[in-house]
């Protein structure tokens, strides 16, 4: 398993959409510090990593009423974590590098096991 993080975001229309996503994810296993929602007033913080035009069209989401839900896995993770947030009803997914994250510096996924995709299904991305 490669200890690569990589930063899976989409935008939910309501707020209860977007949590309910962030409680499936949980329940599949994944730990509840590495996702995160924003959405509201605040000022969207998905840039680093993020292409310049998806940043500014997630900031817009966000302008408009919207909500992120911004997810910094394992990459072995990641395609458990986009079928979690598929089934919850995602809009404009995207899966970008993630360079520097604290996760990476702290050495969080070092000899980590998960067993996020035997709660989800061993499901590939299409």
């Amino acid at each position: 398993m490669t200890n690569e993080v990589r930063r899976a975001v989409g935008t939910f229309t309501s707020r209860t959409k977007a949590e309910q996503a962030l409680r499936q994810l949980r329940d599949a296993g994944l730990d509840r510090s590495l996702a995160r929602l924003e959405g509201g007033d605040t000022e969207a913080s998905v840039g680093f990593g993020i292409p310049e035009d998806r940043a500014a069209m997630y900031q817009q989401v966000i302008q408009n009423g919207g909500y992120l839900v911004v997810v910094d896995a394992p990459e072995a993770e990641i395609a458990c974590v986009e079928a979690v947030l598929q089934a919850a009803g995602v809009q404009n997914y995207g899966i970008y590098d993630a360079p520097g994250t604290p996760y990476q510096k702290k050495g969080l996924y070092d000899d980590r096991y998960t067993d996020i995709k035997s709660r989800v299904g061993d499901q590939e991305r299409p």
